[in-house]
């Protein structure tokens, strides 16, 4: 692993705290949508619990409904700048732990990068799409959907994604391509597209079958389009 991928994810973590400290009152209860009715400090409050979630040991679940509501409701009563300090409380464990775990740090920036897109979103801010974060996010993702697309459909997904490289699909018993930029893949693969965005997509054939079930690993499509 190189020094820049194991920075990534805390150079996204200070970038998202900056952010985050130069909200007002007004912007930290903004409802983030495609988050489950979570305002910006509750978004906040899930990111931190999973570092602290992992000082605790736990190792399995992390993201699991039951627990990112269990870390949202633990800081309830804290500020945001109460949550930004606790989460910057953790930093000499997570530094150890990502140094010893790559694939762990890889996932939670892939997840920190969504969350501040999503907030960026919700605050009408400069969503970033062009980043060595985006890029990195939309590559774990790329593994994350083969996997779940040969598992559920016998079908070897390929994505070829314009700033980051051709991914070839795994063996199955039939192959579809998808052609998009890193940003585009990432919010797709992840529900933070409509179905009707994402099979607008360029297919190399017709995605339906993939898109008609759990083709996201956080549930259901959105029904109508999201504008970013």
């Amino acid at each position: 692993m190189s020094d820049q991928q194991s920075d990534l994810y805390f150079d996204t973590r200070d970038r998202c705290i900056a952010l985050l400290r130069s909200l007002d009152a007004e912007q930290t209860s903004t409802i983030v949508p495609l988050n489950p009715a979570w305002a910006v400090k509750d978004v906040a409050a899930h990111v931190c619990g999973l570092n602290a979630d992992l000082a605790k040991g736990m190792r399995e679940g992390l993201g699991a409904d039951s627990n990112t509501a269990v870390q949202v409701e633990a800081r309830a009563n804290d500020s945001l700048a109460d949550v930004c300090d606790e989460w910057l409380s953790y930093d000499e464990f997570m530094r150890a732990l990502v140094e010893k775990a790559p694939v762990l740090g890889t996932r939670l920036g892939a997840d920190l990068t969504l969350h501040m897109q999503d907030v960026q979103h919700a605050l009408r801010l400069p969503v970033e799409t062009e980043s060595t974060a985006v890029v990195d996010a939309a590559l774990n993702y790329v593994e994350v959907q083969q996997g779940r697309m040969l598992e559920a459909h016998r079908t070897g997904l390929g994505v070829d994604l314009a700033d980051a490289g051709r991914h070839e699909p795994p063996e199955a018993d039939s192959t579809i391509w998808v052609s998009a930029t890193a940003y585009d893949f990432l919010r797709s693969a992840t529900g933070r597209r409509s179905r009707a965005q994402v099979e607008g997509l360029d297919w190399s054939s017709d995605p339906s079958s993939l898109l008609a079930q759990e083709f996201s690993p956080y549930g259901d499509l959105p029904g109508e389009d999201v504008s970013v």
